[in-house]
Order: C-alpha cells, then structure tokens, then sequence
C-alpha cells in the first residue's frame, strides 16, 4: 500500500476582538403588565419602595445589588472594570501537514491554545469540524469511536481510546478550564462533524478566570491497512466567546 498522507486545516474562526463600551438602560420599562421606573435610591436601602411591591432586597456586593420579586429580578449596577484590554484567542499552527500516515501507527499532533481574557470574566471555546478527513476521490478517515463498541464515545463525550485496531479521527484535551470527560490523555471523543449537521461542541470554559488561560488540543489519526492511499484534508473551525 503507497502512504497516505493527510493535512489537517485548523482555522480560527473570525478574528476575536471585543472591548465592551457603555451600557446604557431606556427608563421606564414598562409593558400592560408591569413598569419599572428608576430614580436616585440605592437598590440595598433599607426601606425601597417599587412599583409592583416591596421587594426582597439582596446586596451581593458593592458593585451589584438586586431586587428579587416571584417571578423576576432586577439587578442594578455593572462590573466596574476599567480595562481596554480585548478578549482574544491565540493559536499557535493553523495549518498543520501531518506528513505521511503508517498503517496501525497512530500519529499524534499538538495546537496550543492561549485565551487572554481582558475584560471578561470567563470564556468558552467550542470547535467544529467541516467534514472527516477526505481524500480528493472522497474517501474517508471517519470519526473515533474509541475502544469499547458498547460505550462508544461521542462528540459530547470522550472515552478511553488506546487499541491499534480501533482506527479514526480524534481529539484529546489538557490545560485550564477543559471539559469534565478528559479524565486523561488516553480519553478522546471524535469532532462535531458539520456535514452531518452536527452544530459547535465546548471544549473549554470557565464562568470565572484570572489572567491567560492555556490548553493544548492533541489529534490522534490511526488507519488501518485497508485505508486508500492519498492526499485527505479537512477544516477545523474554533470559536472563542467572552463571559461577563
């Protein structure tokens, strides 16, 4: 059997930039039902006096506060952070040649990932993959299904995956804020596959953060001896979304 060869494309998804500006709240809100009207009063004061009723009032902290009522609650006051820093994603390779494949060998490659968070609290990062890795005449490598046919991993759920005959495409996670299912570096799930209407899968996230996080993405190819020979490509996409 001649080599396979296969090219892997990991893509950023757009470029991401994001500096909050002002935010600005219309005064009064009101609708057939209710109306919320605000004045110079502080949310936590002893005795406040709504529209609709007196209200639980809850100081969370000296930024927030909030009034709670049955069925809503208004929250008054924003993070006060002064920074202009942008959010952004770095990667480190996105185009990545993974040279030519051997059958029963697997072949592992590496994207480092750094997320500075600027003004944002927290983070999620979600990829998707436009297809499997397909040759020009429309071959595959399929997606892993790791080594256990009766549990199987997914896109949502990574298994152990470590058998030389258990042959696919897959991915692997360590680093800050990684999903709860890499247990280890032996653990993969196979990519959400656009093709197959598979939407963005999360990877990473953290609701609260400090600073540069760092994870490393390491993809697994193992073929077996039956796999045609040729040129297989595939695009991956990430997306980055700020938390507040």
């Amino acid at each position: 059997m001649k080599a396979t060869t296969f090219a892997l494309a990991a893509v950023l998804v757009g470029s991401i930039f994001f500096i909050p500006r002002a935010i600005w709240a219309q005064e009064p809100l009101e609708s057939s039902r209710y109306k919320l009207e605000f004045g110079p009063y502080s949310i936590g004061a002893p005795n406040p006096t709504p529209v609709a009723k007196q209200p639980e009032a809850k100081n969370r902290d000296k930024d927030k506060s909030e009034l709670s009522w049955t069925d809503f609650i208004v929250r008054s006051g924003f993070p006060q952070d002064s920074s202009t820093q942008p959010f952004e994603l770095s990667i480190n390779h996105t185009s990545i040649n993974l040279g030519s494949l051997q059958p029963e060998t697997p072949l592992l490659t590496t994207v480092d990932l750094s997320i500075s968070l600027g003004s944002a609290r927290g983070y999620e990062l979600s990829l998707l993959a436009d297809r499997p890795p397909t040759s020009s005449r429309g071959k595959i490598i399929p997606g892993t299904i790791c080594d256990d046919d009766k549990n199987p991993c997914s896109a949502k759920k990574a298994q152990r995956w470590t058998k030389s005959n258990r042959f696919g495409f897959g991915y692997t996670l360590n680093g800050d804020g990684i999903a709860g299912d890499f247990i280890s570096a032996q653990y993969y799930r196979p990519l959400p596959d656009a093709s197959k209407s598979e939407e963005f899968t999360s990877i990473l996230s953290r609701a609260l953060a400090d600073g540069t996080q760092k994870a490393t993405i390491t993809y697994k190819t193992l073929i077996g001896n039956d796999q045609p020979s040729g040129v297989y490509t595939n695009t991956i996409y990430i997306r980055a979304l700020p938390r507040y």
